[in-house]
């Protein structure tokens, strides 16, 4: 029942452990030392009713008549108690993947991350990355180790071109308050979801492996769960991309099904997997159902358990916690946070579209025009990348000009040269005439004079991929 007022409170040590005083916790009367039985017996009884003779039994309010007894303690102890309580609140913390050097914008990121206090590990340094498969199963061995603080929320990101989302001048009270924000949205938007991964979603469909899958049953089997076929490497051969029935499927699909778990319109339908949050373990139960193969697209994966386990994954629609830019429209149009007119302390990046303020923001495609100008809008020093597609037509030699060598292409998944072996994930971009790169710069980011949004066929030959760049 625990201490009744007149007794001393336990101490609290050890991360809470109740332990009752000591022998050497003496309780006494000031002068004449009497014991504690004989004061009970004097206590006066305020109701008038039989004198009090049980000392568990204090009725009324003895505070007068004990108000000359004193708790003492020995000598060099403290003489308050001491309360020593586990901290159990949630705790943000950052795994980057990454094999080779580090860029300006994970150095960033890192500075960033250290100057607010953010726990950031890297992980990846010095390996080779030979597909998707490697990278999972490193980031599985630091959830191992992170899932021992039960407390953990992770956000697993890409490496060179994500970044913190807080101005230079932000103290560090303001920014953990946004921190705690986020823990706190996190939980809201997987609610009802205990086993579930918040994952970034994004505005543009889809990686050519999609092509190659009419529905996920393609790569799960419906009934039993389990993987029945392999994604495609995107962008390699065998693998590019083509205009055909299962991109409408994901396309309409995943759009629709947006809508109608978030209730909005205004959405980022498609799942990109640069950016995932959730707790260690959800997090490797997510890659241990994965099952995914060395070279296999894990977006592809991803977006067919998005469709198939609705309970493991929900994406953040409304870019509320993950913010992904539109590299598909631009620098002018699809760079799309910046600080918001209203407000006058400049602190945290907006979401021009959504009005949110997302911690972590994302720049896919290679956007790296974009990743600069973000740096620099924060109070970094990027490395200026955005001053090469100014002053040209359509921001460049055939958009994102100097990128060039295949936008998602050569730079390869996270590999030796700027995301090593991407296999030319989302296809030919920079090298072939229309196709985001080196020559013509025709306009409307396509082939023949961009017809059709953003080049043939909606996203089609010459966009996310093609050899040719032909609409």
């Amino acid at each position: 029942d625990g201490p009744k007022e007149s007794e001393p409170a336990p101490y609290l040590r050890n991360g809470g452990a109740r332990e009752t005083p000591s022998e050497n916790h003496q309780i006494t009367t000031p002068s004449d030392s009497k014991d504690i039985e004989s004061t009970f017996e004097e206590v006066k009884d305020y109701s008038n009713k039989t004198p009090l003779t049980d000392k568990n039994e204090i009725q009324g309010s003895p505070e007068d008549d004990l108000k000359d007894i004193t708790f003492t303690v020995p000598e060099n102890e403290p003489t308050d108690i001491e309360v020593s309580l586990e901290d159990t609140s949630p705790k943000l913390k950052i795994v980057v993947y990454e094999t080779s050097q580090l860029s300006t914008s994970l150095e960033t990121l890192l500075t960033v991350a250290e100057k607010y206090g953010v726990d950031t590990t890297v992980v990846g340094q010095g390996t080779t990355f030979s597909g998707f498969g490697s990278k999972y199963a490193q980031l599985k061995e630091t959830l191992d180790e992170l899932n021992k603080d039960k407390n953990s929320i992770v956000a697993l990101i890409d490496g060179r071109d994500v970044l913190l989302n807080v101005a230079s001048h932000v103290d560090h009270d303001s920014f953990q308050i946004q921190v705690n924000q986020f823990i706190k949205t996190f939980k809201e938007l997987t609610m009802g979801k205990p086993d579930a991964v918040l994952i970034s979603g994004e505005q543009q469909c889809c990686v050519s492996a999609l092509c190659y899958a009419n529905s996920p049953d393609y790569y799960f089997d419906s009934e039993t769960g389990e993987r029945k076929n392999r994604a495609c490497p995107s962008g390699n051969e065998g693998c590019m991309w083509i205009d055909n029935d299962s991109v409408r499927y994901w396309e309409s699909t995943m759009v629709s099904e947006a809508r109608a778990r978030s209730g909005s319109n205004n959405v980022s339908p498609y799942l990109n997997a640069g950016m995932m949050v959730g707790t260690p373990q959800n997090l490797i139960n997510l890659i241990h159902r994965m099952d995914l193969g060395e070279e296999e697209d894990d977006q592809a994966v991803l977006s067919a358990m998005y469709l198939q386990f609705p309970d493991l994954i929900v994406l953040d629609y409304e870019q509320q916690l993950l913010g992904n830019n539109a590299w598909p429209k631009g620098l002018e149009s699809g760079c799309i946070f910046d600080f918001d007119p209203n407000s006058e302390d400049n602190a945290f990046l907006t979401n021009k579209e959504t009005g949110t303020t997302p911690l972590l923001l994302h720049t896919p495609g290679k956007f790296y025009s974009c990743l600069d100008v973000l740096i620099d809008r924060l109070g970094g020093v990027s490395d200026h990348r955005y001053m090469q597609v100014q002053g040209h037509r359509n921001y460049g030699n055939g958009n994102y000009g100097n990128y060039r060598p295949n936008n998602y292409g050569n730079y390869g998944n996270y590999g030796n040269s700027n995301y090593g072996n991407y296999g030319n994930n989302y296809g030919n971009y920079g090298s072939a005439p229309g196709n985001y790169g080196m020559s013509q710069g025709n306009s409307n980011y396509g082939g023949s004079n961009g017809n059709s949004n953003y080049g043939g066929f909606n996203y089609g030959n010459s966009n996310y991929g093609g050899s040719s760049g032909s609409s």
